[in-house]
């Protein structure tokens, strides 16, 4: 990973988590909840430079929800 993306990873206002109810695709590590608003969360995983969001969640709780 590289500068940039560490940063984005250690910023407290995120509140990264990894969700372990999810597998994730074939060749990425792990998925992560990240938080946009106060209410509201992305799943998302890193790939390359970049973070690739996966689903915006309708309410906080509902980002743990197995689909």
């Amino acid at each position: 990973m590289g500068t940039r993306s560490n940063q984005l990873y250690c910023d407290n206002g995120l509140k990264r988590e990894k969700v372990f109810i999810v597998n994730p695709p074939s060749g990425v590590d792990a998925i992560y909840s990240l938080r946009i608003t106060q209410s509201r969360r992305v799943t998302a995983y890193h790939a390359g430079n970049f973070i690739r969001l996966l689903t915006i969640a309708p309410d906080h709780d509902s980002t743990y929800e197995k689909k």
